[in-house]
């Protein structure tokens, strides 16, 4: 006997909040179209507009999605003007969202498949009606996930296109001295400060290896939180160097946020 077919998931990233109607007016398109979709709050506070964030986010939680995922991100500030509303294959998922950018990585660093693709979303049969100028999240994005998951062609919703918008996200920056310059990327619901630094690319020397950012410094790179120093950086479970302040908030602590500086030392380097 045939186990049943699990039902189609589509995840949800925006910048929408939860305050307002925004997100479940997509959820009730979408379960208008396709009801059998698991529908799935991947993130709604990415700082409004903030594209490199919301890439950010995305990069590090897709993958422990399954394959056939649709991704609907929508971090949009050129909502209603000439940029492209595009589904994106990589991976083995779906990505759907503006092409500005939040999308790139996704496609940048995935390992190449034959059905990879871009497609412009020029085809309005998988749109709602009516197109507001201001909410392309209700009125095309979030039809055209639930048609996706419903098995619809993309081949039908619009022209492959080659190119992408590009994104630009820092990456740690070798200094004269002999240290590294470091950028927040994204700050979490506890304060946590979390660095362009990936773990795993930590230099053999991790306990002599320093974080320094408003004059405090943190000494070494902890696996938890359990600690009682003012600052301490941790191997976050994102895969990146974050900065914590135990029992409190680093952010606060700091007036620190999306953007601040991180510099790391190894050794003797001062």
């Amino acid at each position: 006997m045939n186990s049943p077919k699990a039902p189609p998931v589509i995840a949800l990233l925006t910048d929408f909040g939860t305050r307002d109607q925004f997100v479940g007016v997509m959820k009730g398109v979408i379960a208008g179209i396709c009801p059998r979709a698991r529908t799935i709050d991947l993130s709604h506070d990415i700082e409004p507009q903030n594209v490199a964030q919301g890439a950010f986010v995305l990069h590090v939680s897709r993958r422990y999605f399954p394959d056939e995922t649709v991704f609907v991100c929508v971090v949009d500030p050129g909502v209603g003007t000439e940029r492209r509303p595009v589904a994106v294959r990589a991976g083995g998922s779906w990505f759907v969202g503006p092409d500005n950018g939040l999308l790139y990585p996704e496609w940048e660093s995935r390992t190449p498949r034959t059905d990879d693709a871009i497609v412009e979303l020029d085809n309005p049969d998988f749109w709602l009606d009516e197109v507001s100028g201001t909410f392309h999240g209700r009125d095309i994005f979030a039809p055209v996930a639930a048609h996706l998951a419903s098995g619809a062609a993309a081949t039908e919703m619009g022209a492959y296109v080659t190119d992408l918008a590009g994104l630009s996200i820092a990456r740690p920056k070798p200094l004269d001295d002999g240290s590294t310059q470091l950028e927040v990327l994204h700050v979490d619901r506890f304060g946590n400060l979390v660095t362009n630094m990936r773990s795993d690319a930590l230099p053999d020397e991790t306990g002599t290896v320093t974080f320094s950012i408003g004059g405090v410094e943190a000494a070494g790179v902890q696996t938890n939180f359990a600690s009682s120093e003012e600052l301490i950086a941790v191997a976050g479970s994102s895969g990146y160097i974050e900065l914590a302040a135990p029992g409190g908030s680093a952010a606060e602590a700091l007036d620190a946020g999306l953007g601040a500086t991180v510099i790391m030392r190894v050794g003797d380097n001062s």
